[in-house]
């Protein structure tokens, strides 16, 4: 093997090995702001880095897209042993992830192409090796820098539009949120296949502009739903602040209610207590003592009947009981109270 041919070599494998930490710390940043603990953020990038170089690394047993698979499902695992909570949010972080990968790194791989085409014309570096080694090692490094950007891009824009990161995410939601992942990921192979057997067939390169949109639109996709499912979740949550509101002011009316009604009893008790004591002194100033004492006998007997006392142990529990009892009075529903409440809570 020539020099030259060996700098291919190392220079092919270099930037396979480059990407695959590239695209390992990019899933890591991803799912970073999910994480309870912020250290499994790091351990996510290690386990997929981890994985995809051993599945690079040893003799060819799986195709790219298996390969991949695999490392998200490990990077997935290892979220969930560390922190079982919001399982569904996860599966949309790996599957999101493992489509813009894929589609960030297409759009890299194509643009790098039409880059390429620009700069060569014809057959003037034809039998110039290092000339072609020091294009490829361009192409490579472009490729490399053109991946990272589109991954960043695209992966500070779902978090930045995804909001509610700390809410628990239903099963709807996780389908609804990850169907422009599944469908740009399956247009990606459907496209890739297609377009191999184009080129191969007719030379030109037409199709991969057509996919390299495609790519284009399917990461928008991801980022528009991403961006509507928040913008929801905001709706949901002024709706639920407003009839929070509502509930607290109709609330304050049934209490006004109560302390209005508590008032009207207060002025007819004055009353009641004033035509009372009208009758005691005058039973009292006629020395008919035992009739006074008969009198009184009688009031306590129906004070204790229209006033019965609720005693908790607790001021505020008692209220809200005579709250309860005297609508239950209203209401002719028989109402019974056995609370406790302990004095040492």
């Amino acid at each position: 093997m020539s020099l030259v041919e060996r700098c291919w070599m190392i220079t092919s494998k270099f930037s396979v090995i480059a990407i695959l930490i590239i695209t390992g710390i990019c899933f890591g940043v991803f799912v970073y702001p999910y994480m309870k603990k912020k250290r499994e953020a790091s351990l996510v990038s290690i386990v997929y880095i981890g994985i995809m170089s051993v599945l690079y690394l040893i003799p060819q047993q799986f195709g790219n897209f298996s390969a991949y698979m695999l490392g998200v499902v490990g990077a997935f695992l290892v979220m969930y042993v560390q922190d079982r909570r919001n399982i569904y949010q996860k599966i949309f972080l790996a599957v999101t992830f493992f489509s813009i990968r894929w589609l960030a790194v297409a759009m890299a791989g194509r643009m790098d192409d039409f880059i390429t085409k620009a700069l060569v014309f014809g057959n003037t570096i034809a039998g110039r090796q290092w000339l072609q080694y020091v294009l490829y090692a361009g192409t490579r490094i472009l490729d490399i820098v053109l991946c990272i950007v589109f991954l960043a891009v695209a992966i500070g824009l779902i978090n930045k539009a995804y909001v509610y990161k700390n809410d628990e995410m239903s099963v709807k939601e996780l389908v609804m949120l990850i169907i422009p992942s599944l469908v740009g990921v399956t247009g990606y192979g459907i496209l890739q296949y297609y377009l191999n057997i184009y080129e191969k067939d007719t030379g030109k390169s037409l199709y991969g502009t057509l996919s390299f949109v495609h790519y284009f639109i399917s990461i928008i996709a991801i980022l528009v739903m991403t961006t509507m499912f928040q913008n929801w979740k905001v709706a949901q949550e002024e709706q639920t602040g407003q009839e929070l509101v509502l509930n607290q002011v109709s609330n304050m009316k049934k209490h006004i209610g109560e302390v209005e009604k508590l008032y009207q009893d207060i002025r007819s008790l004055r009353h009641d207590i004033g035509n009372h004591i009208q009758m005691l002194e005058h039973l009292v100033a006629e020395n008919h003592m035992d009739d006074a004492a008969e009198y009184m006998e009688h009031l306590k007997k129906e004070w204790n009947e229209i006033s019965p006392e609720i005693k908790t142990g607790s001021p505020v529990i008692d209220v809200i009981l005579m709250e309860k009892l005297r609508e239950a009075k209203e209401k002719q529903i028989r109402f019974i109270s056995d609370f406790h409440y302990p004095g040492d809570t």
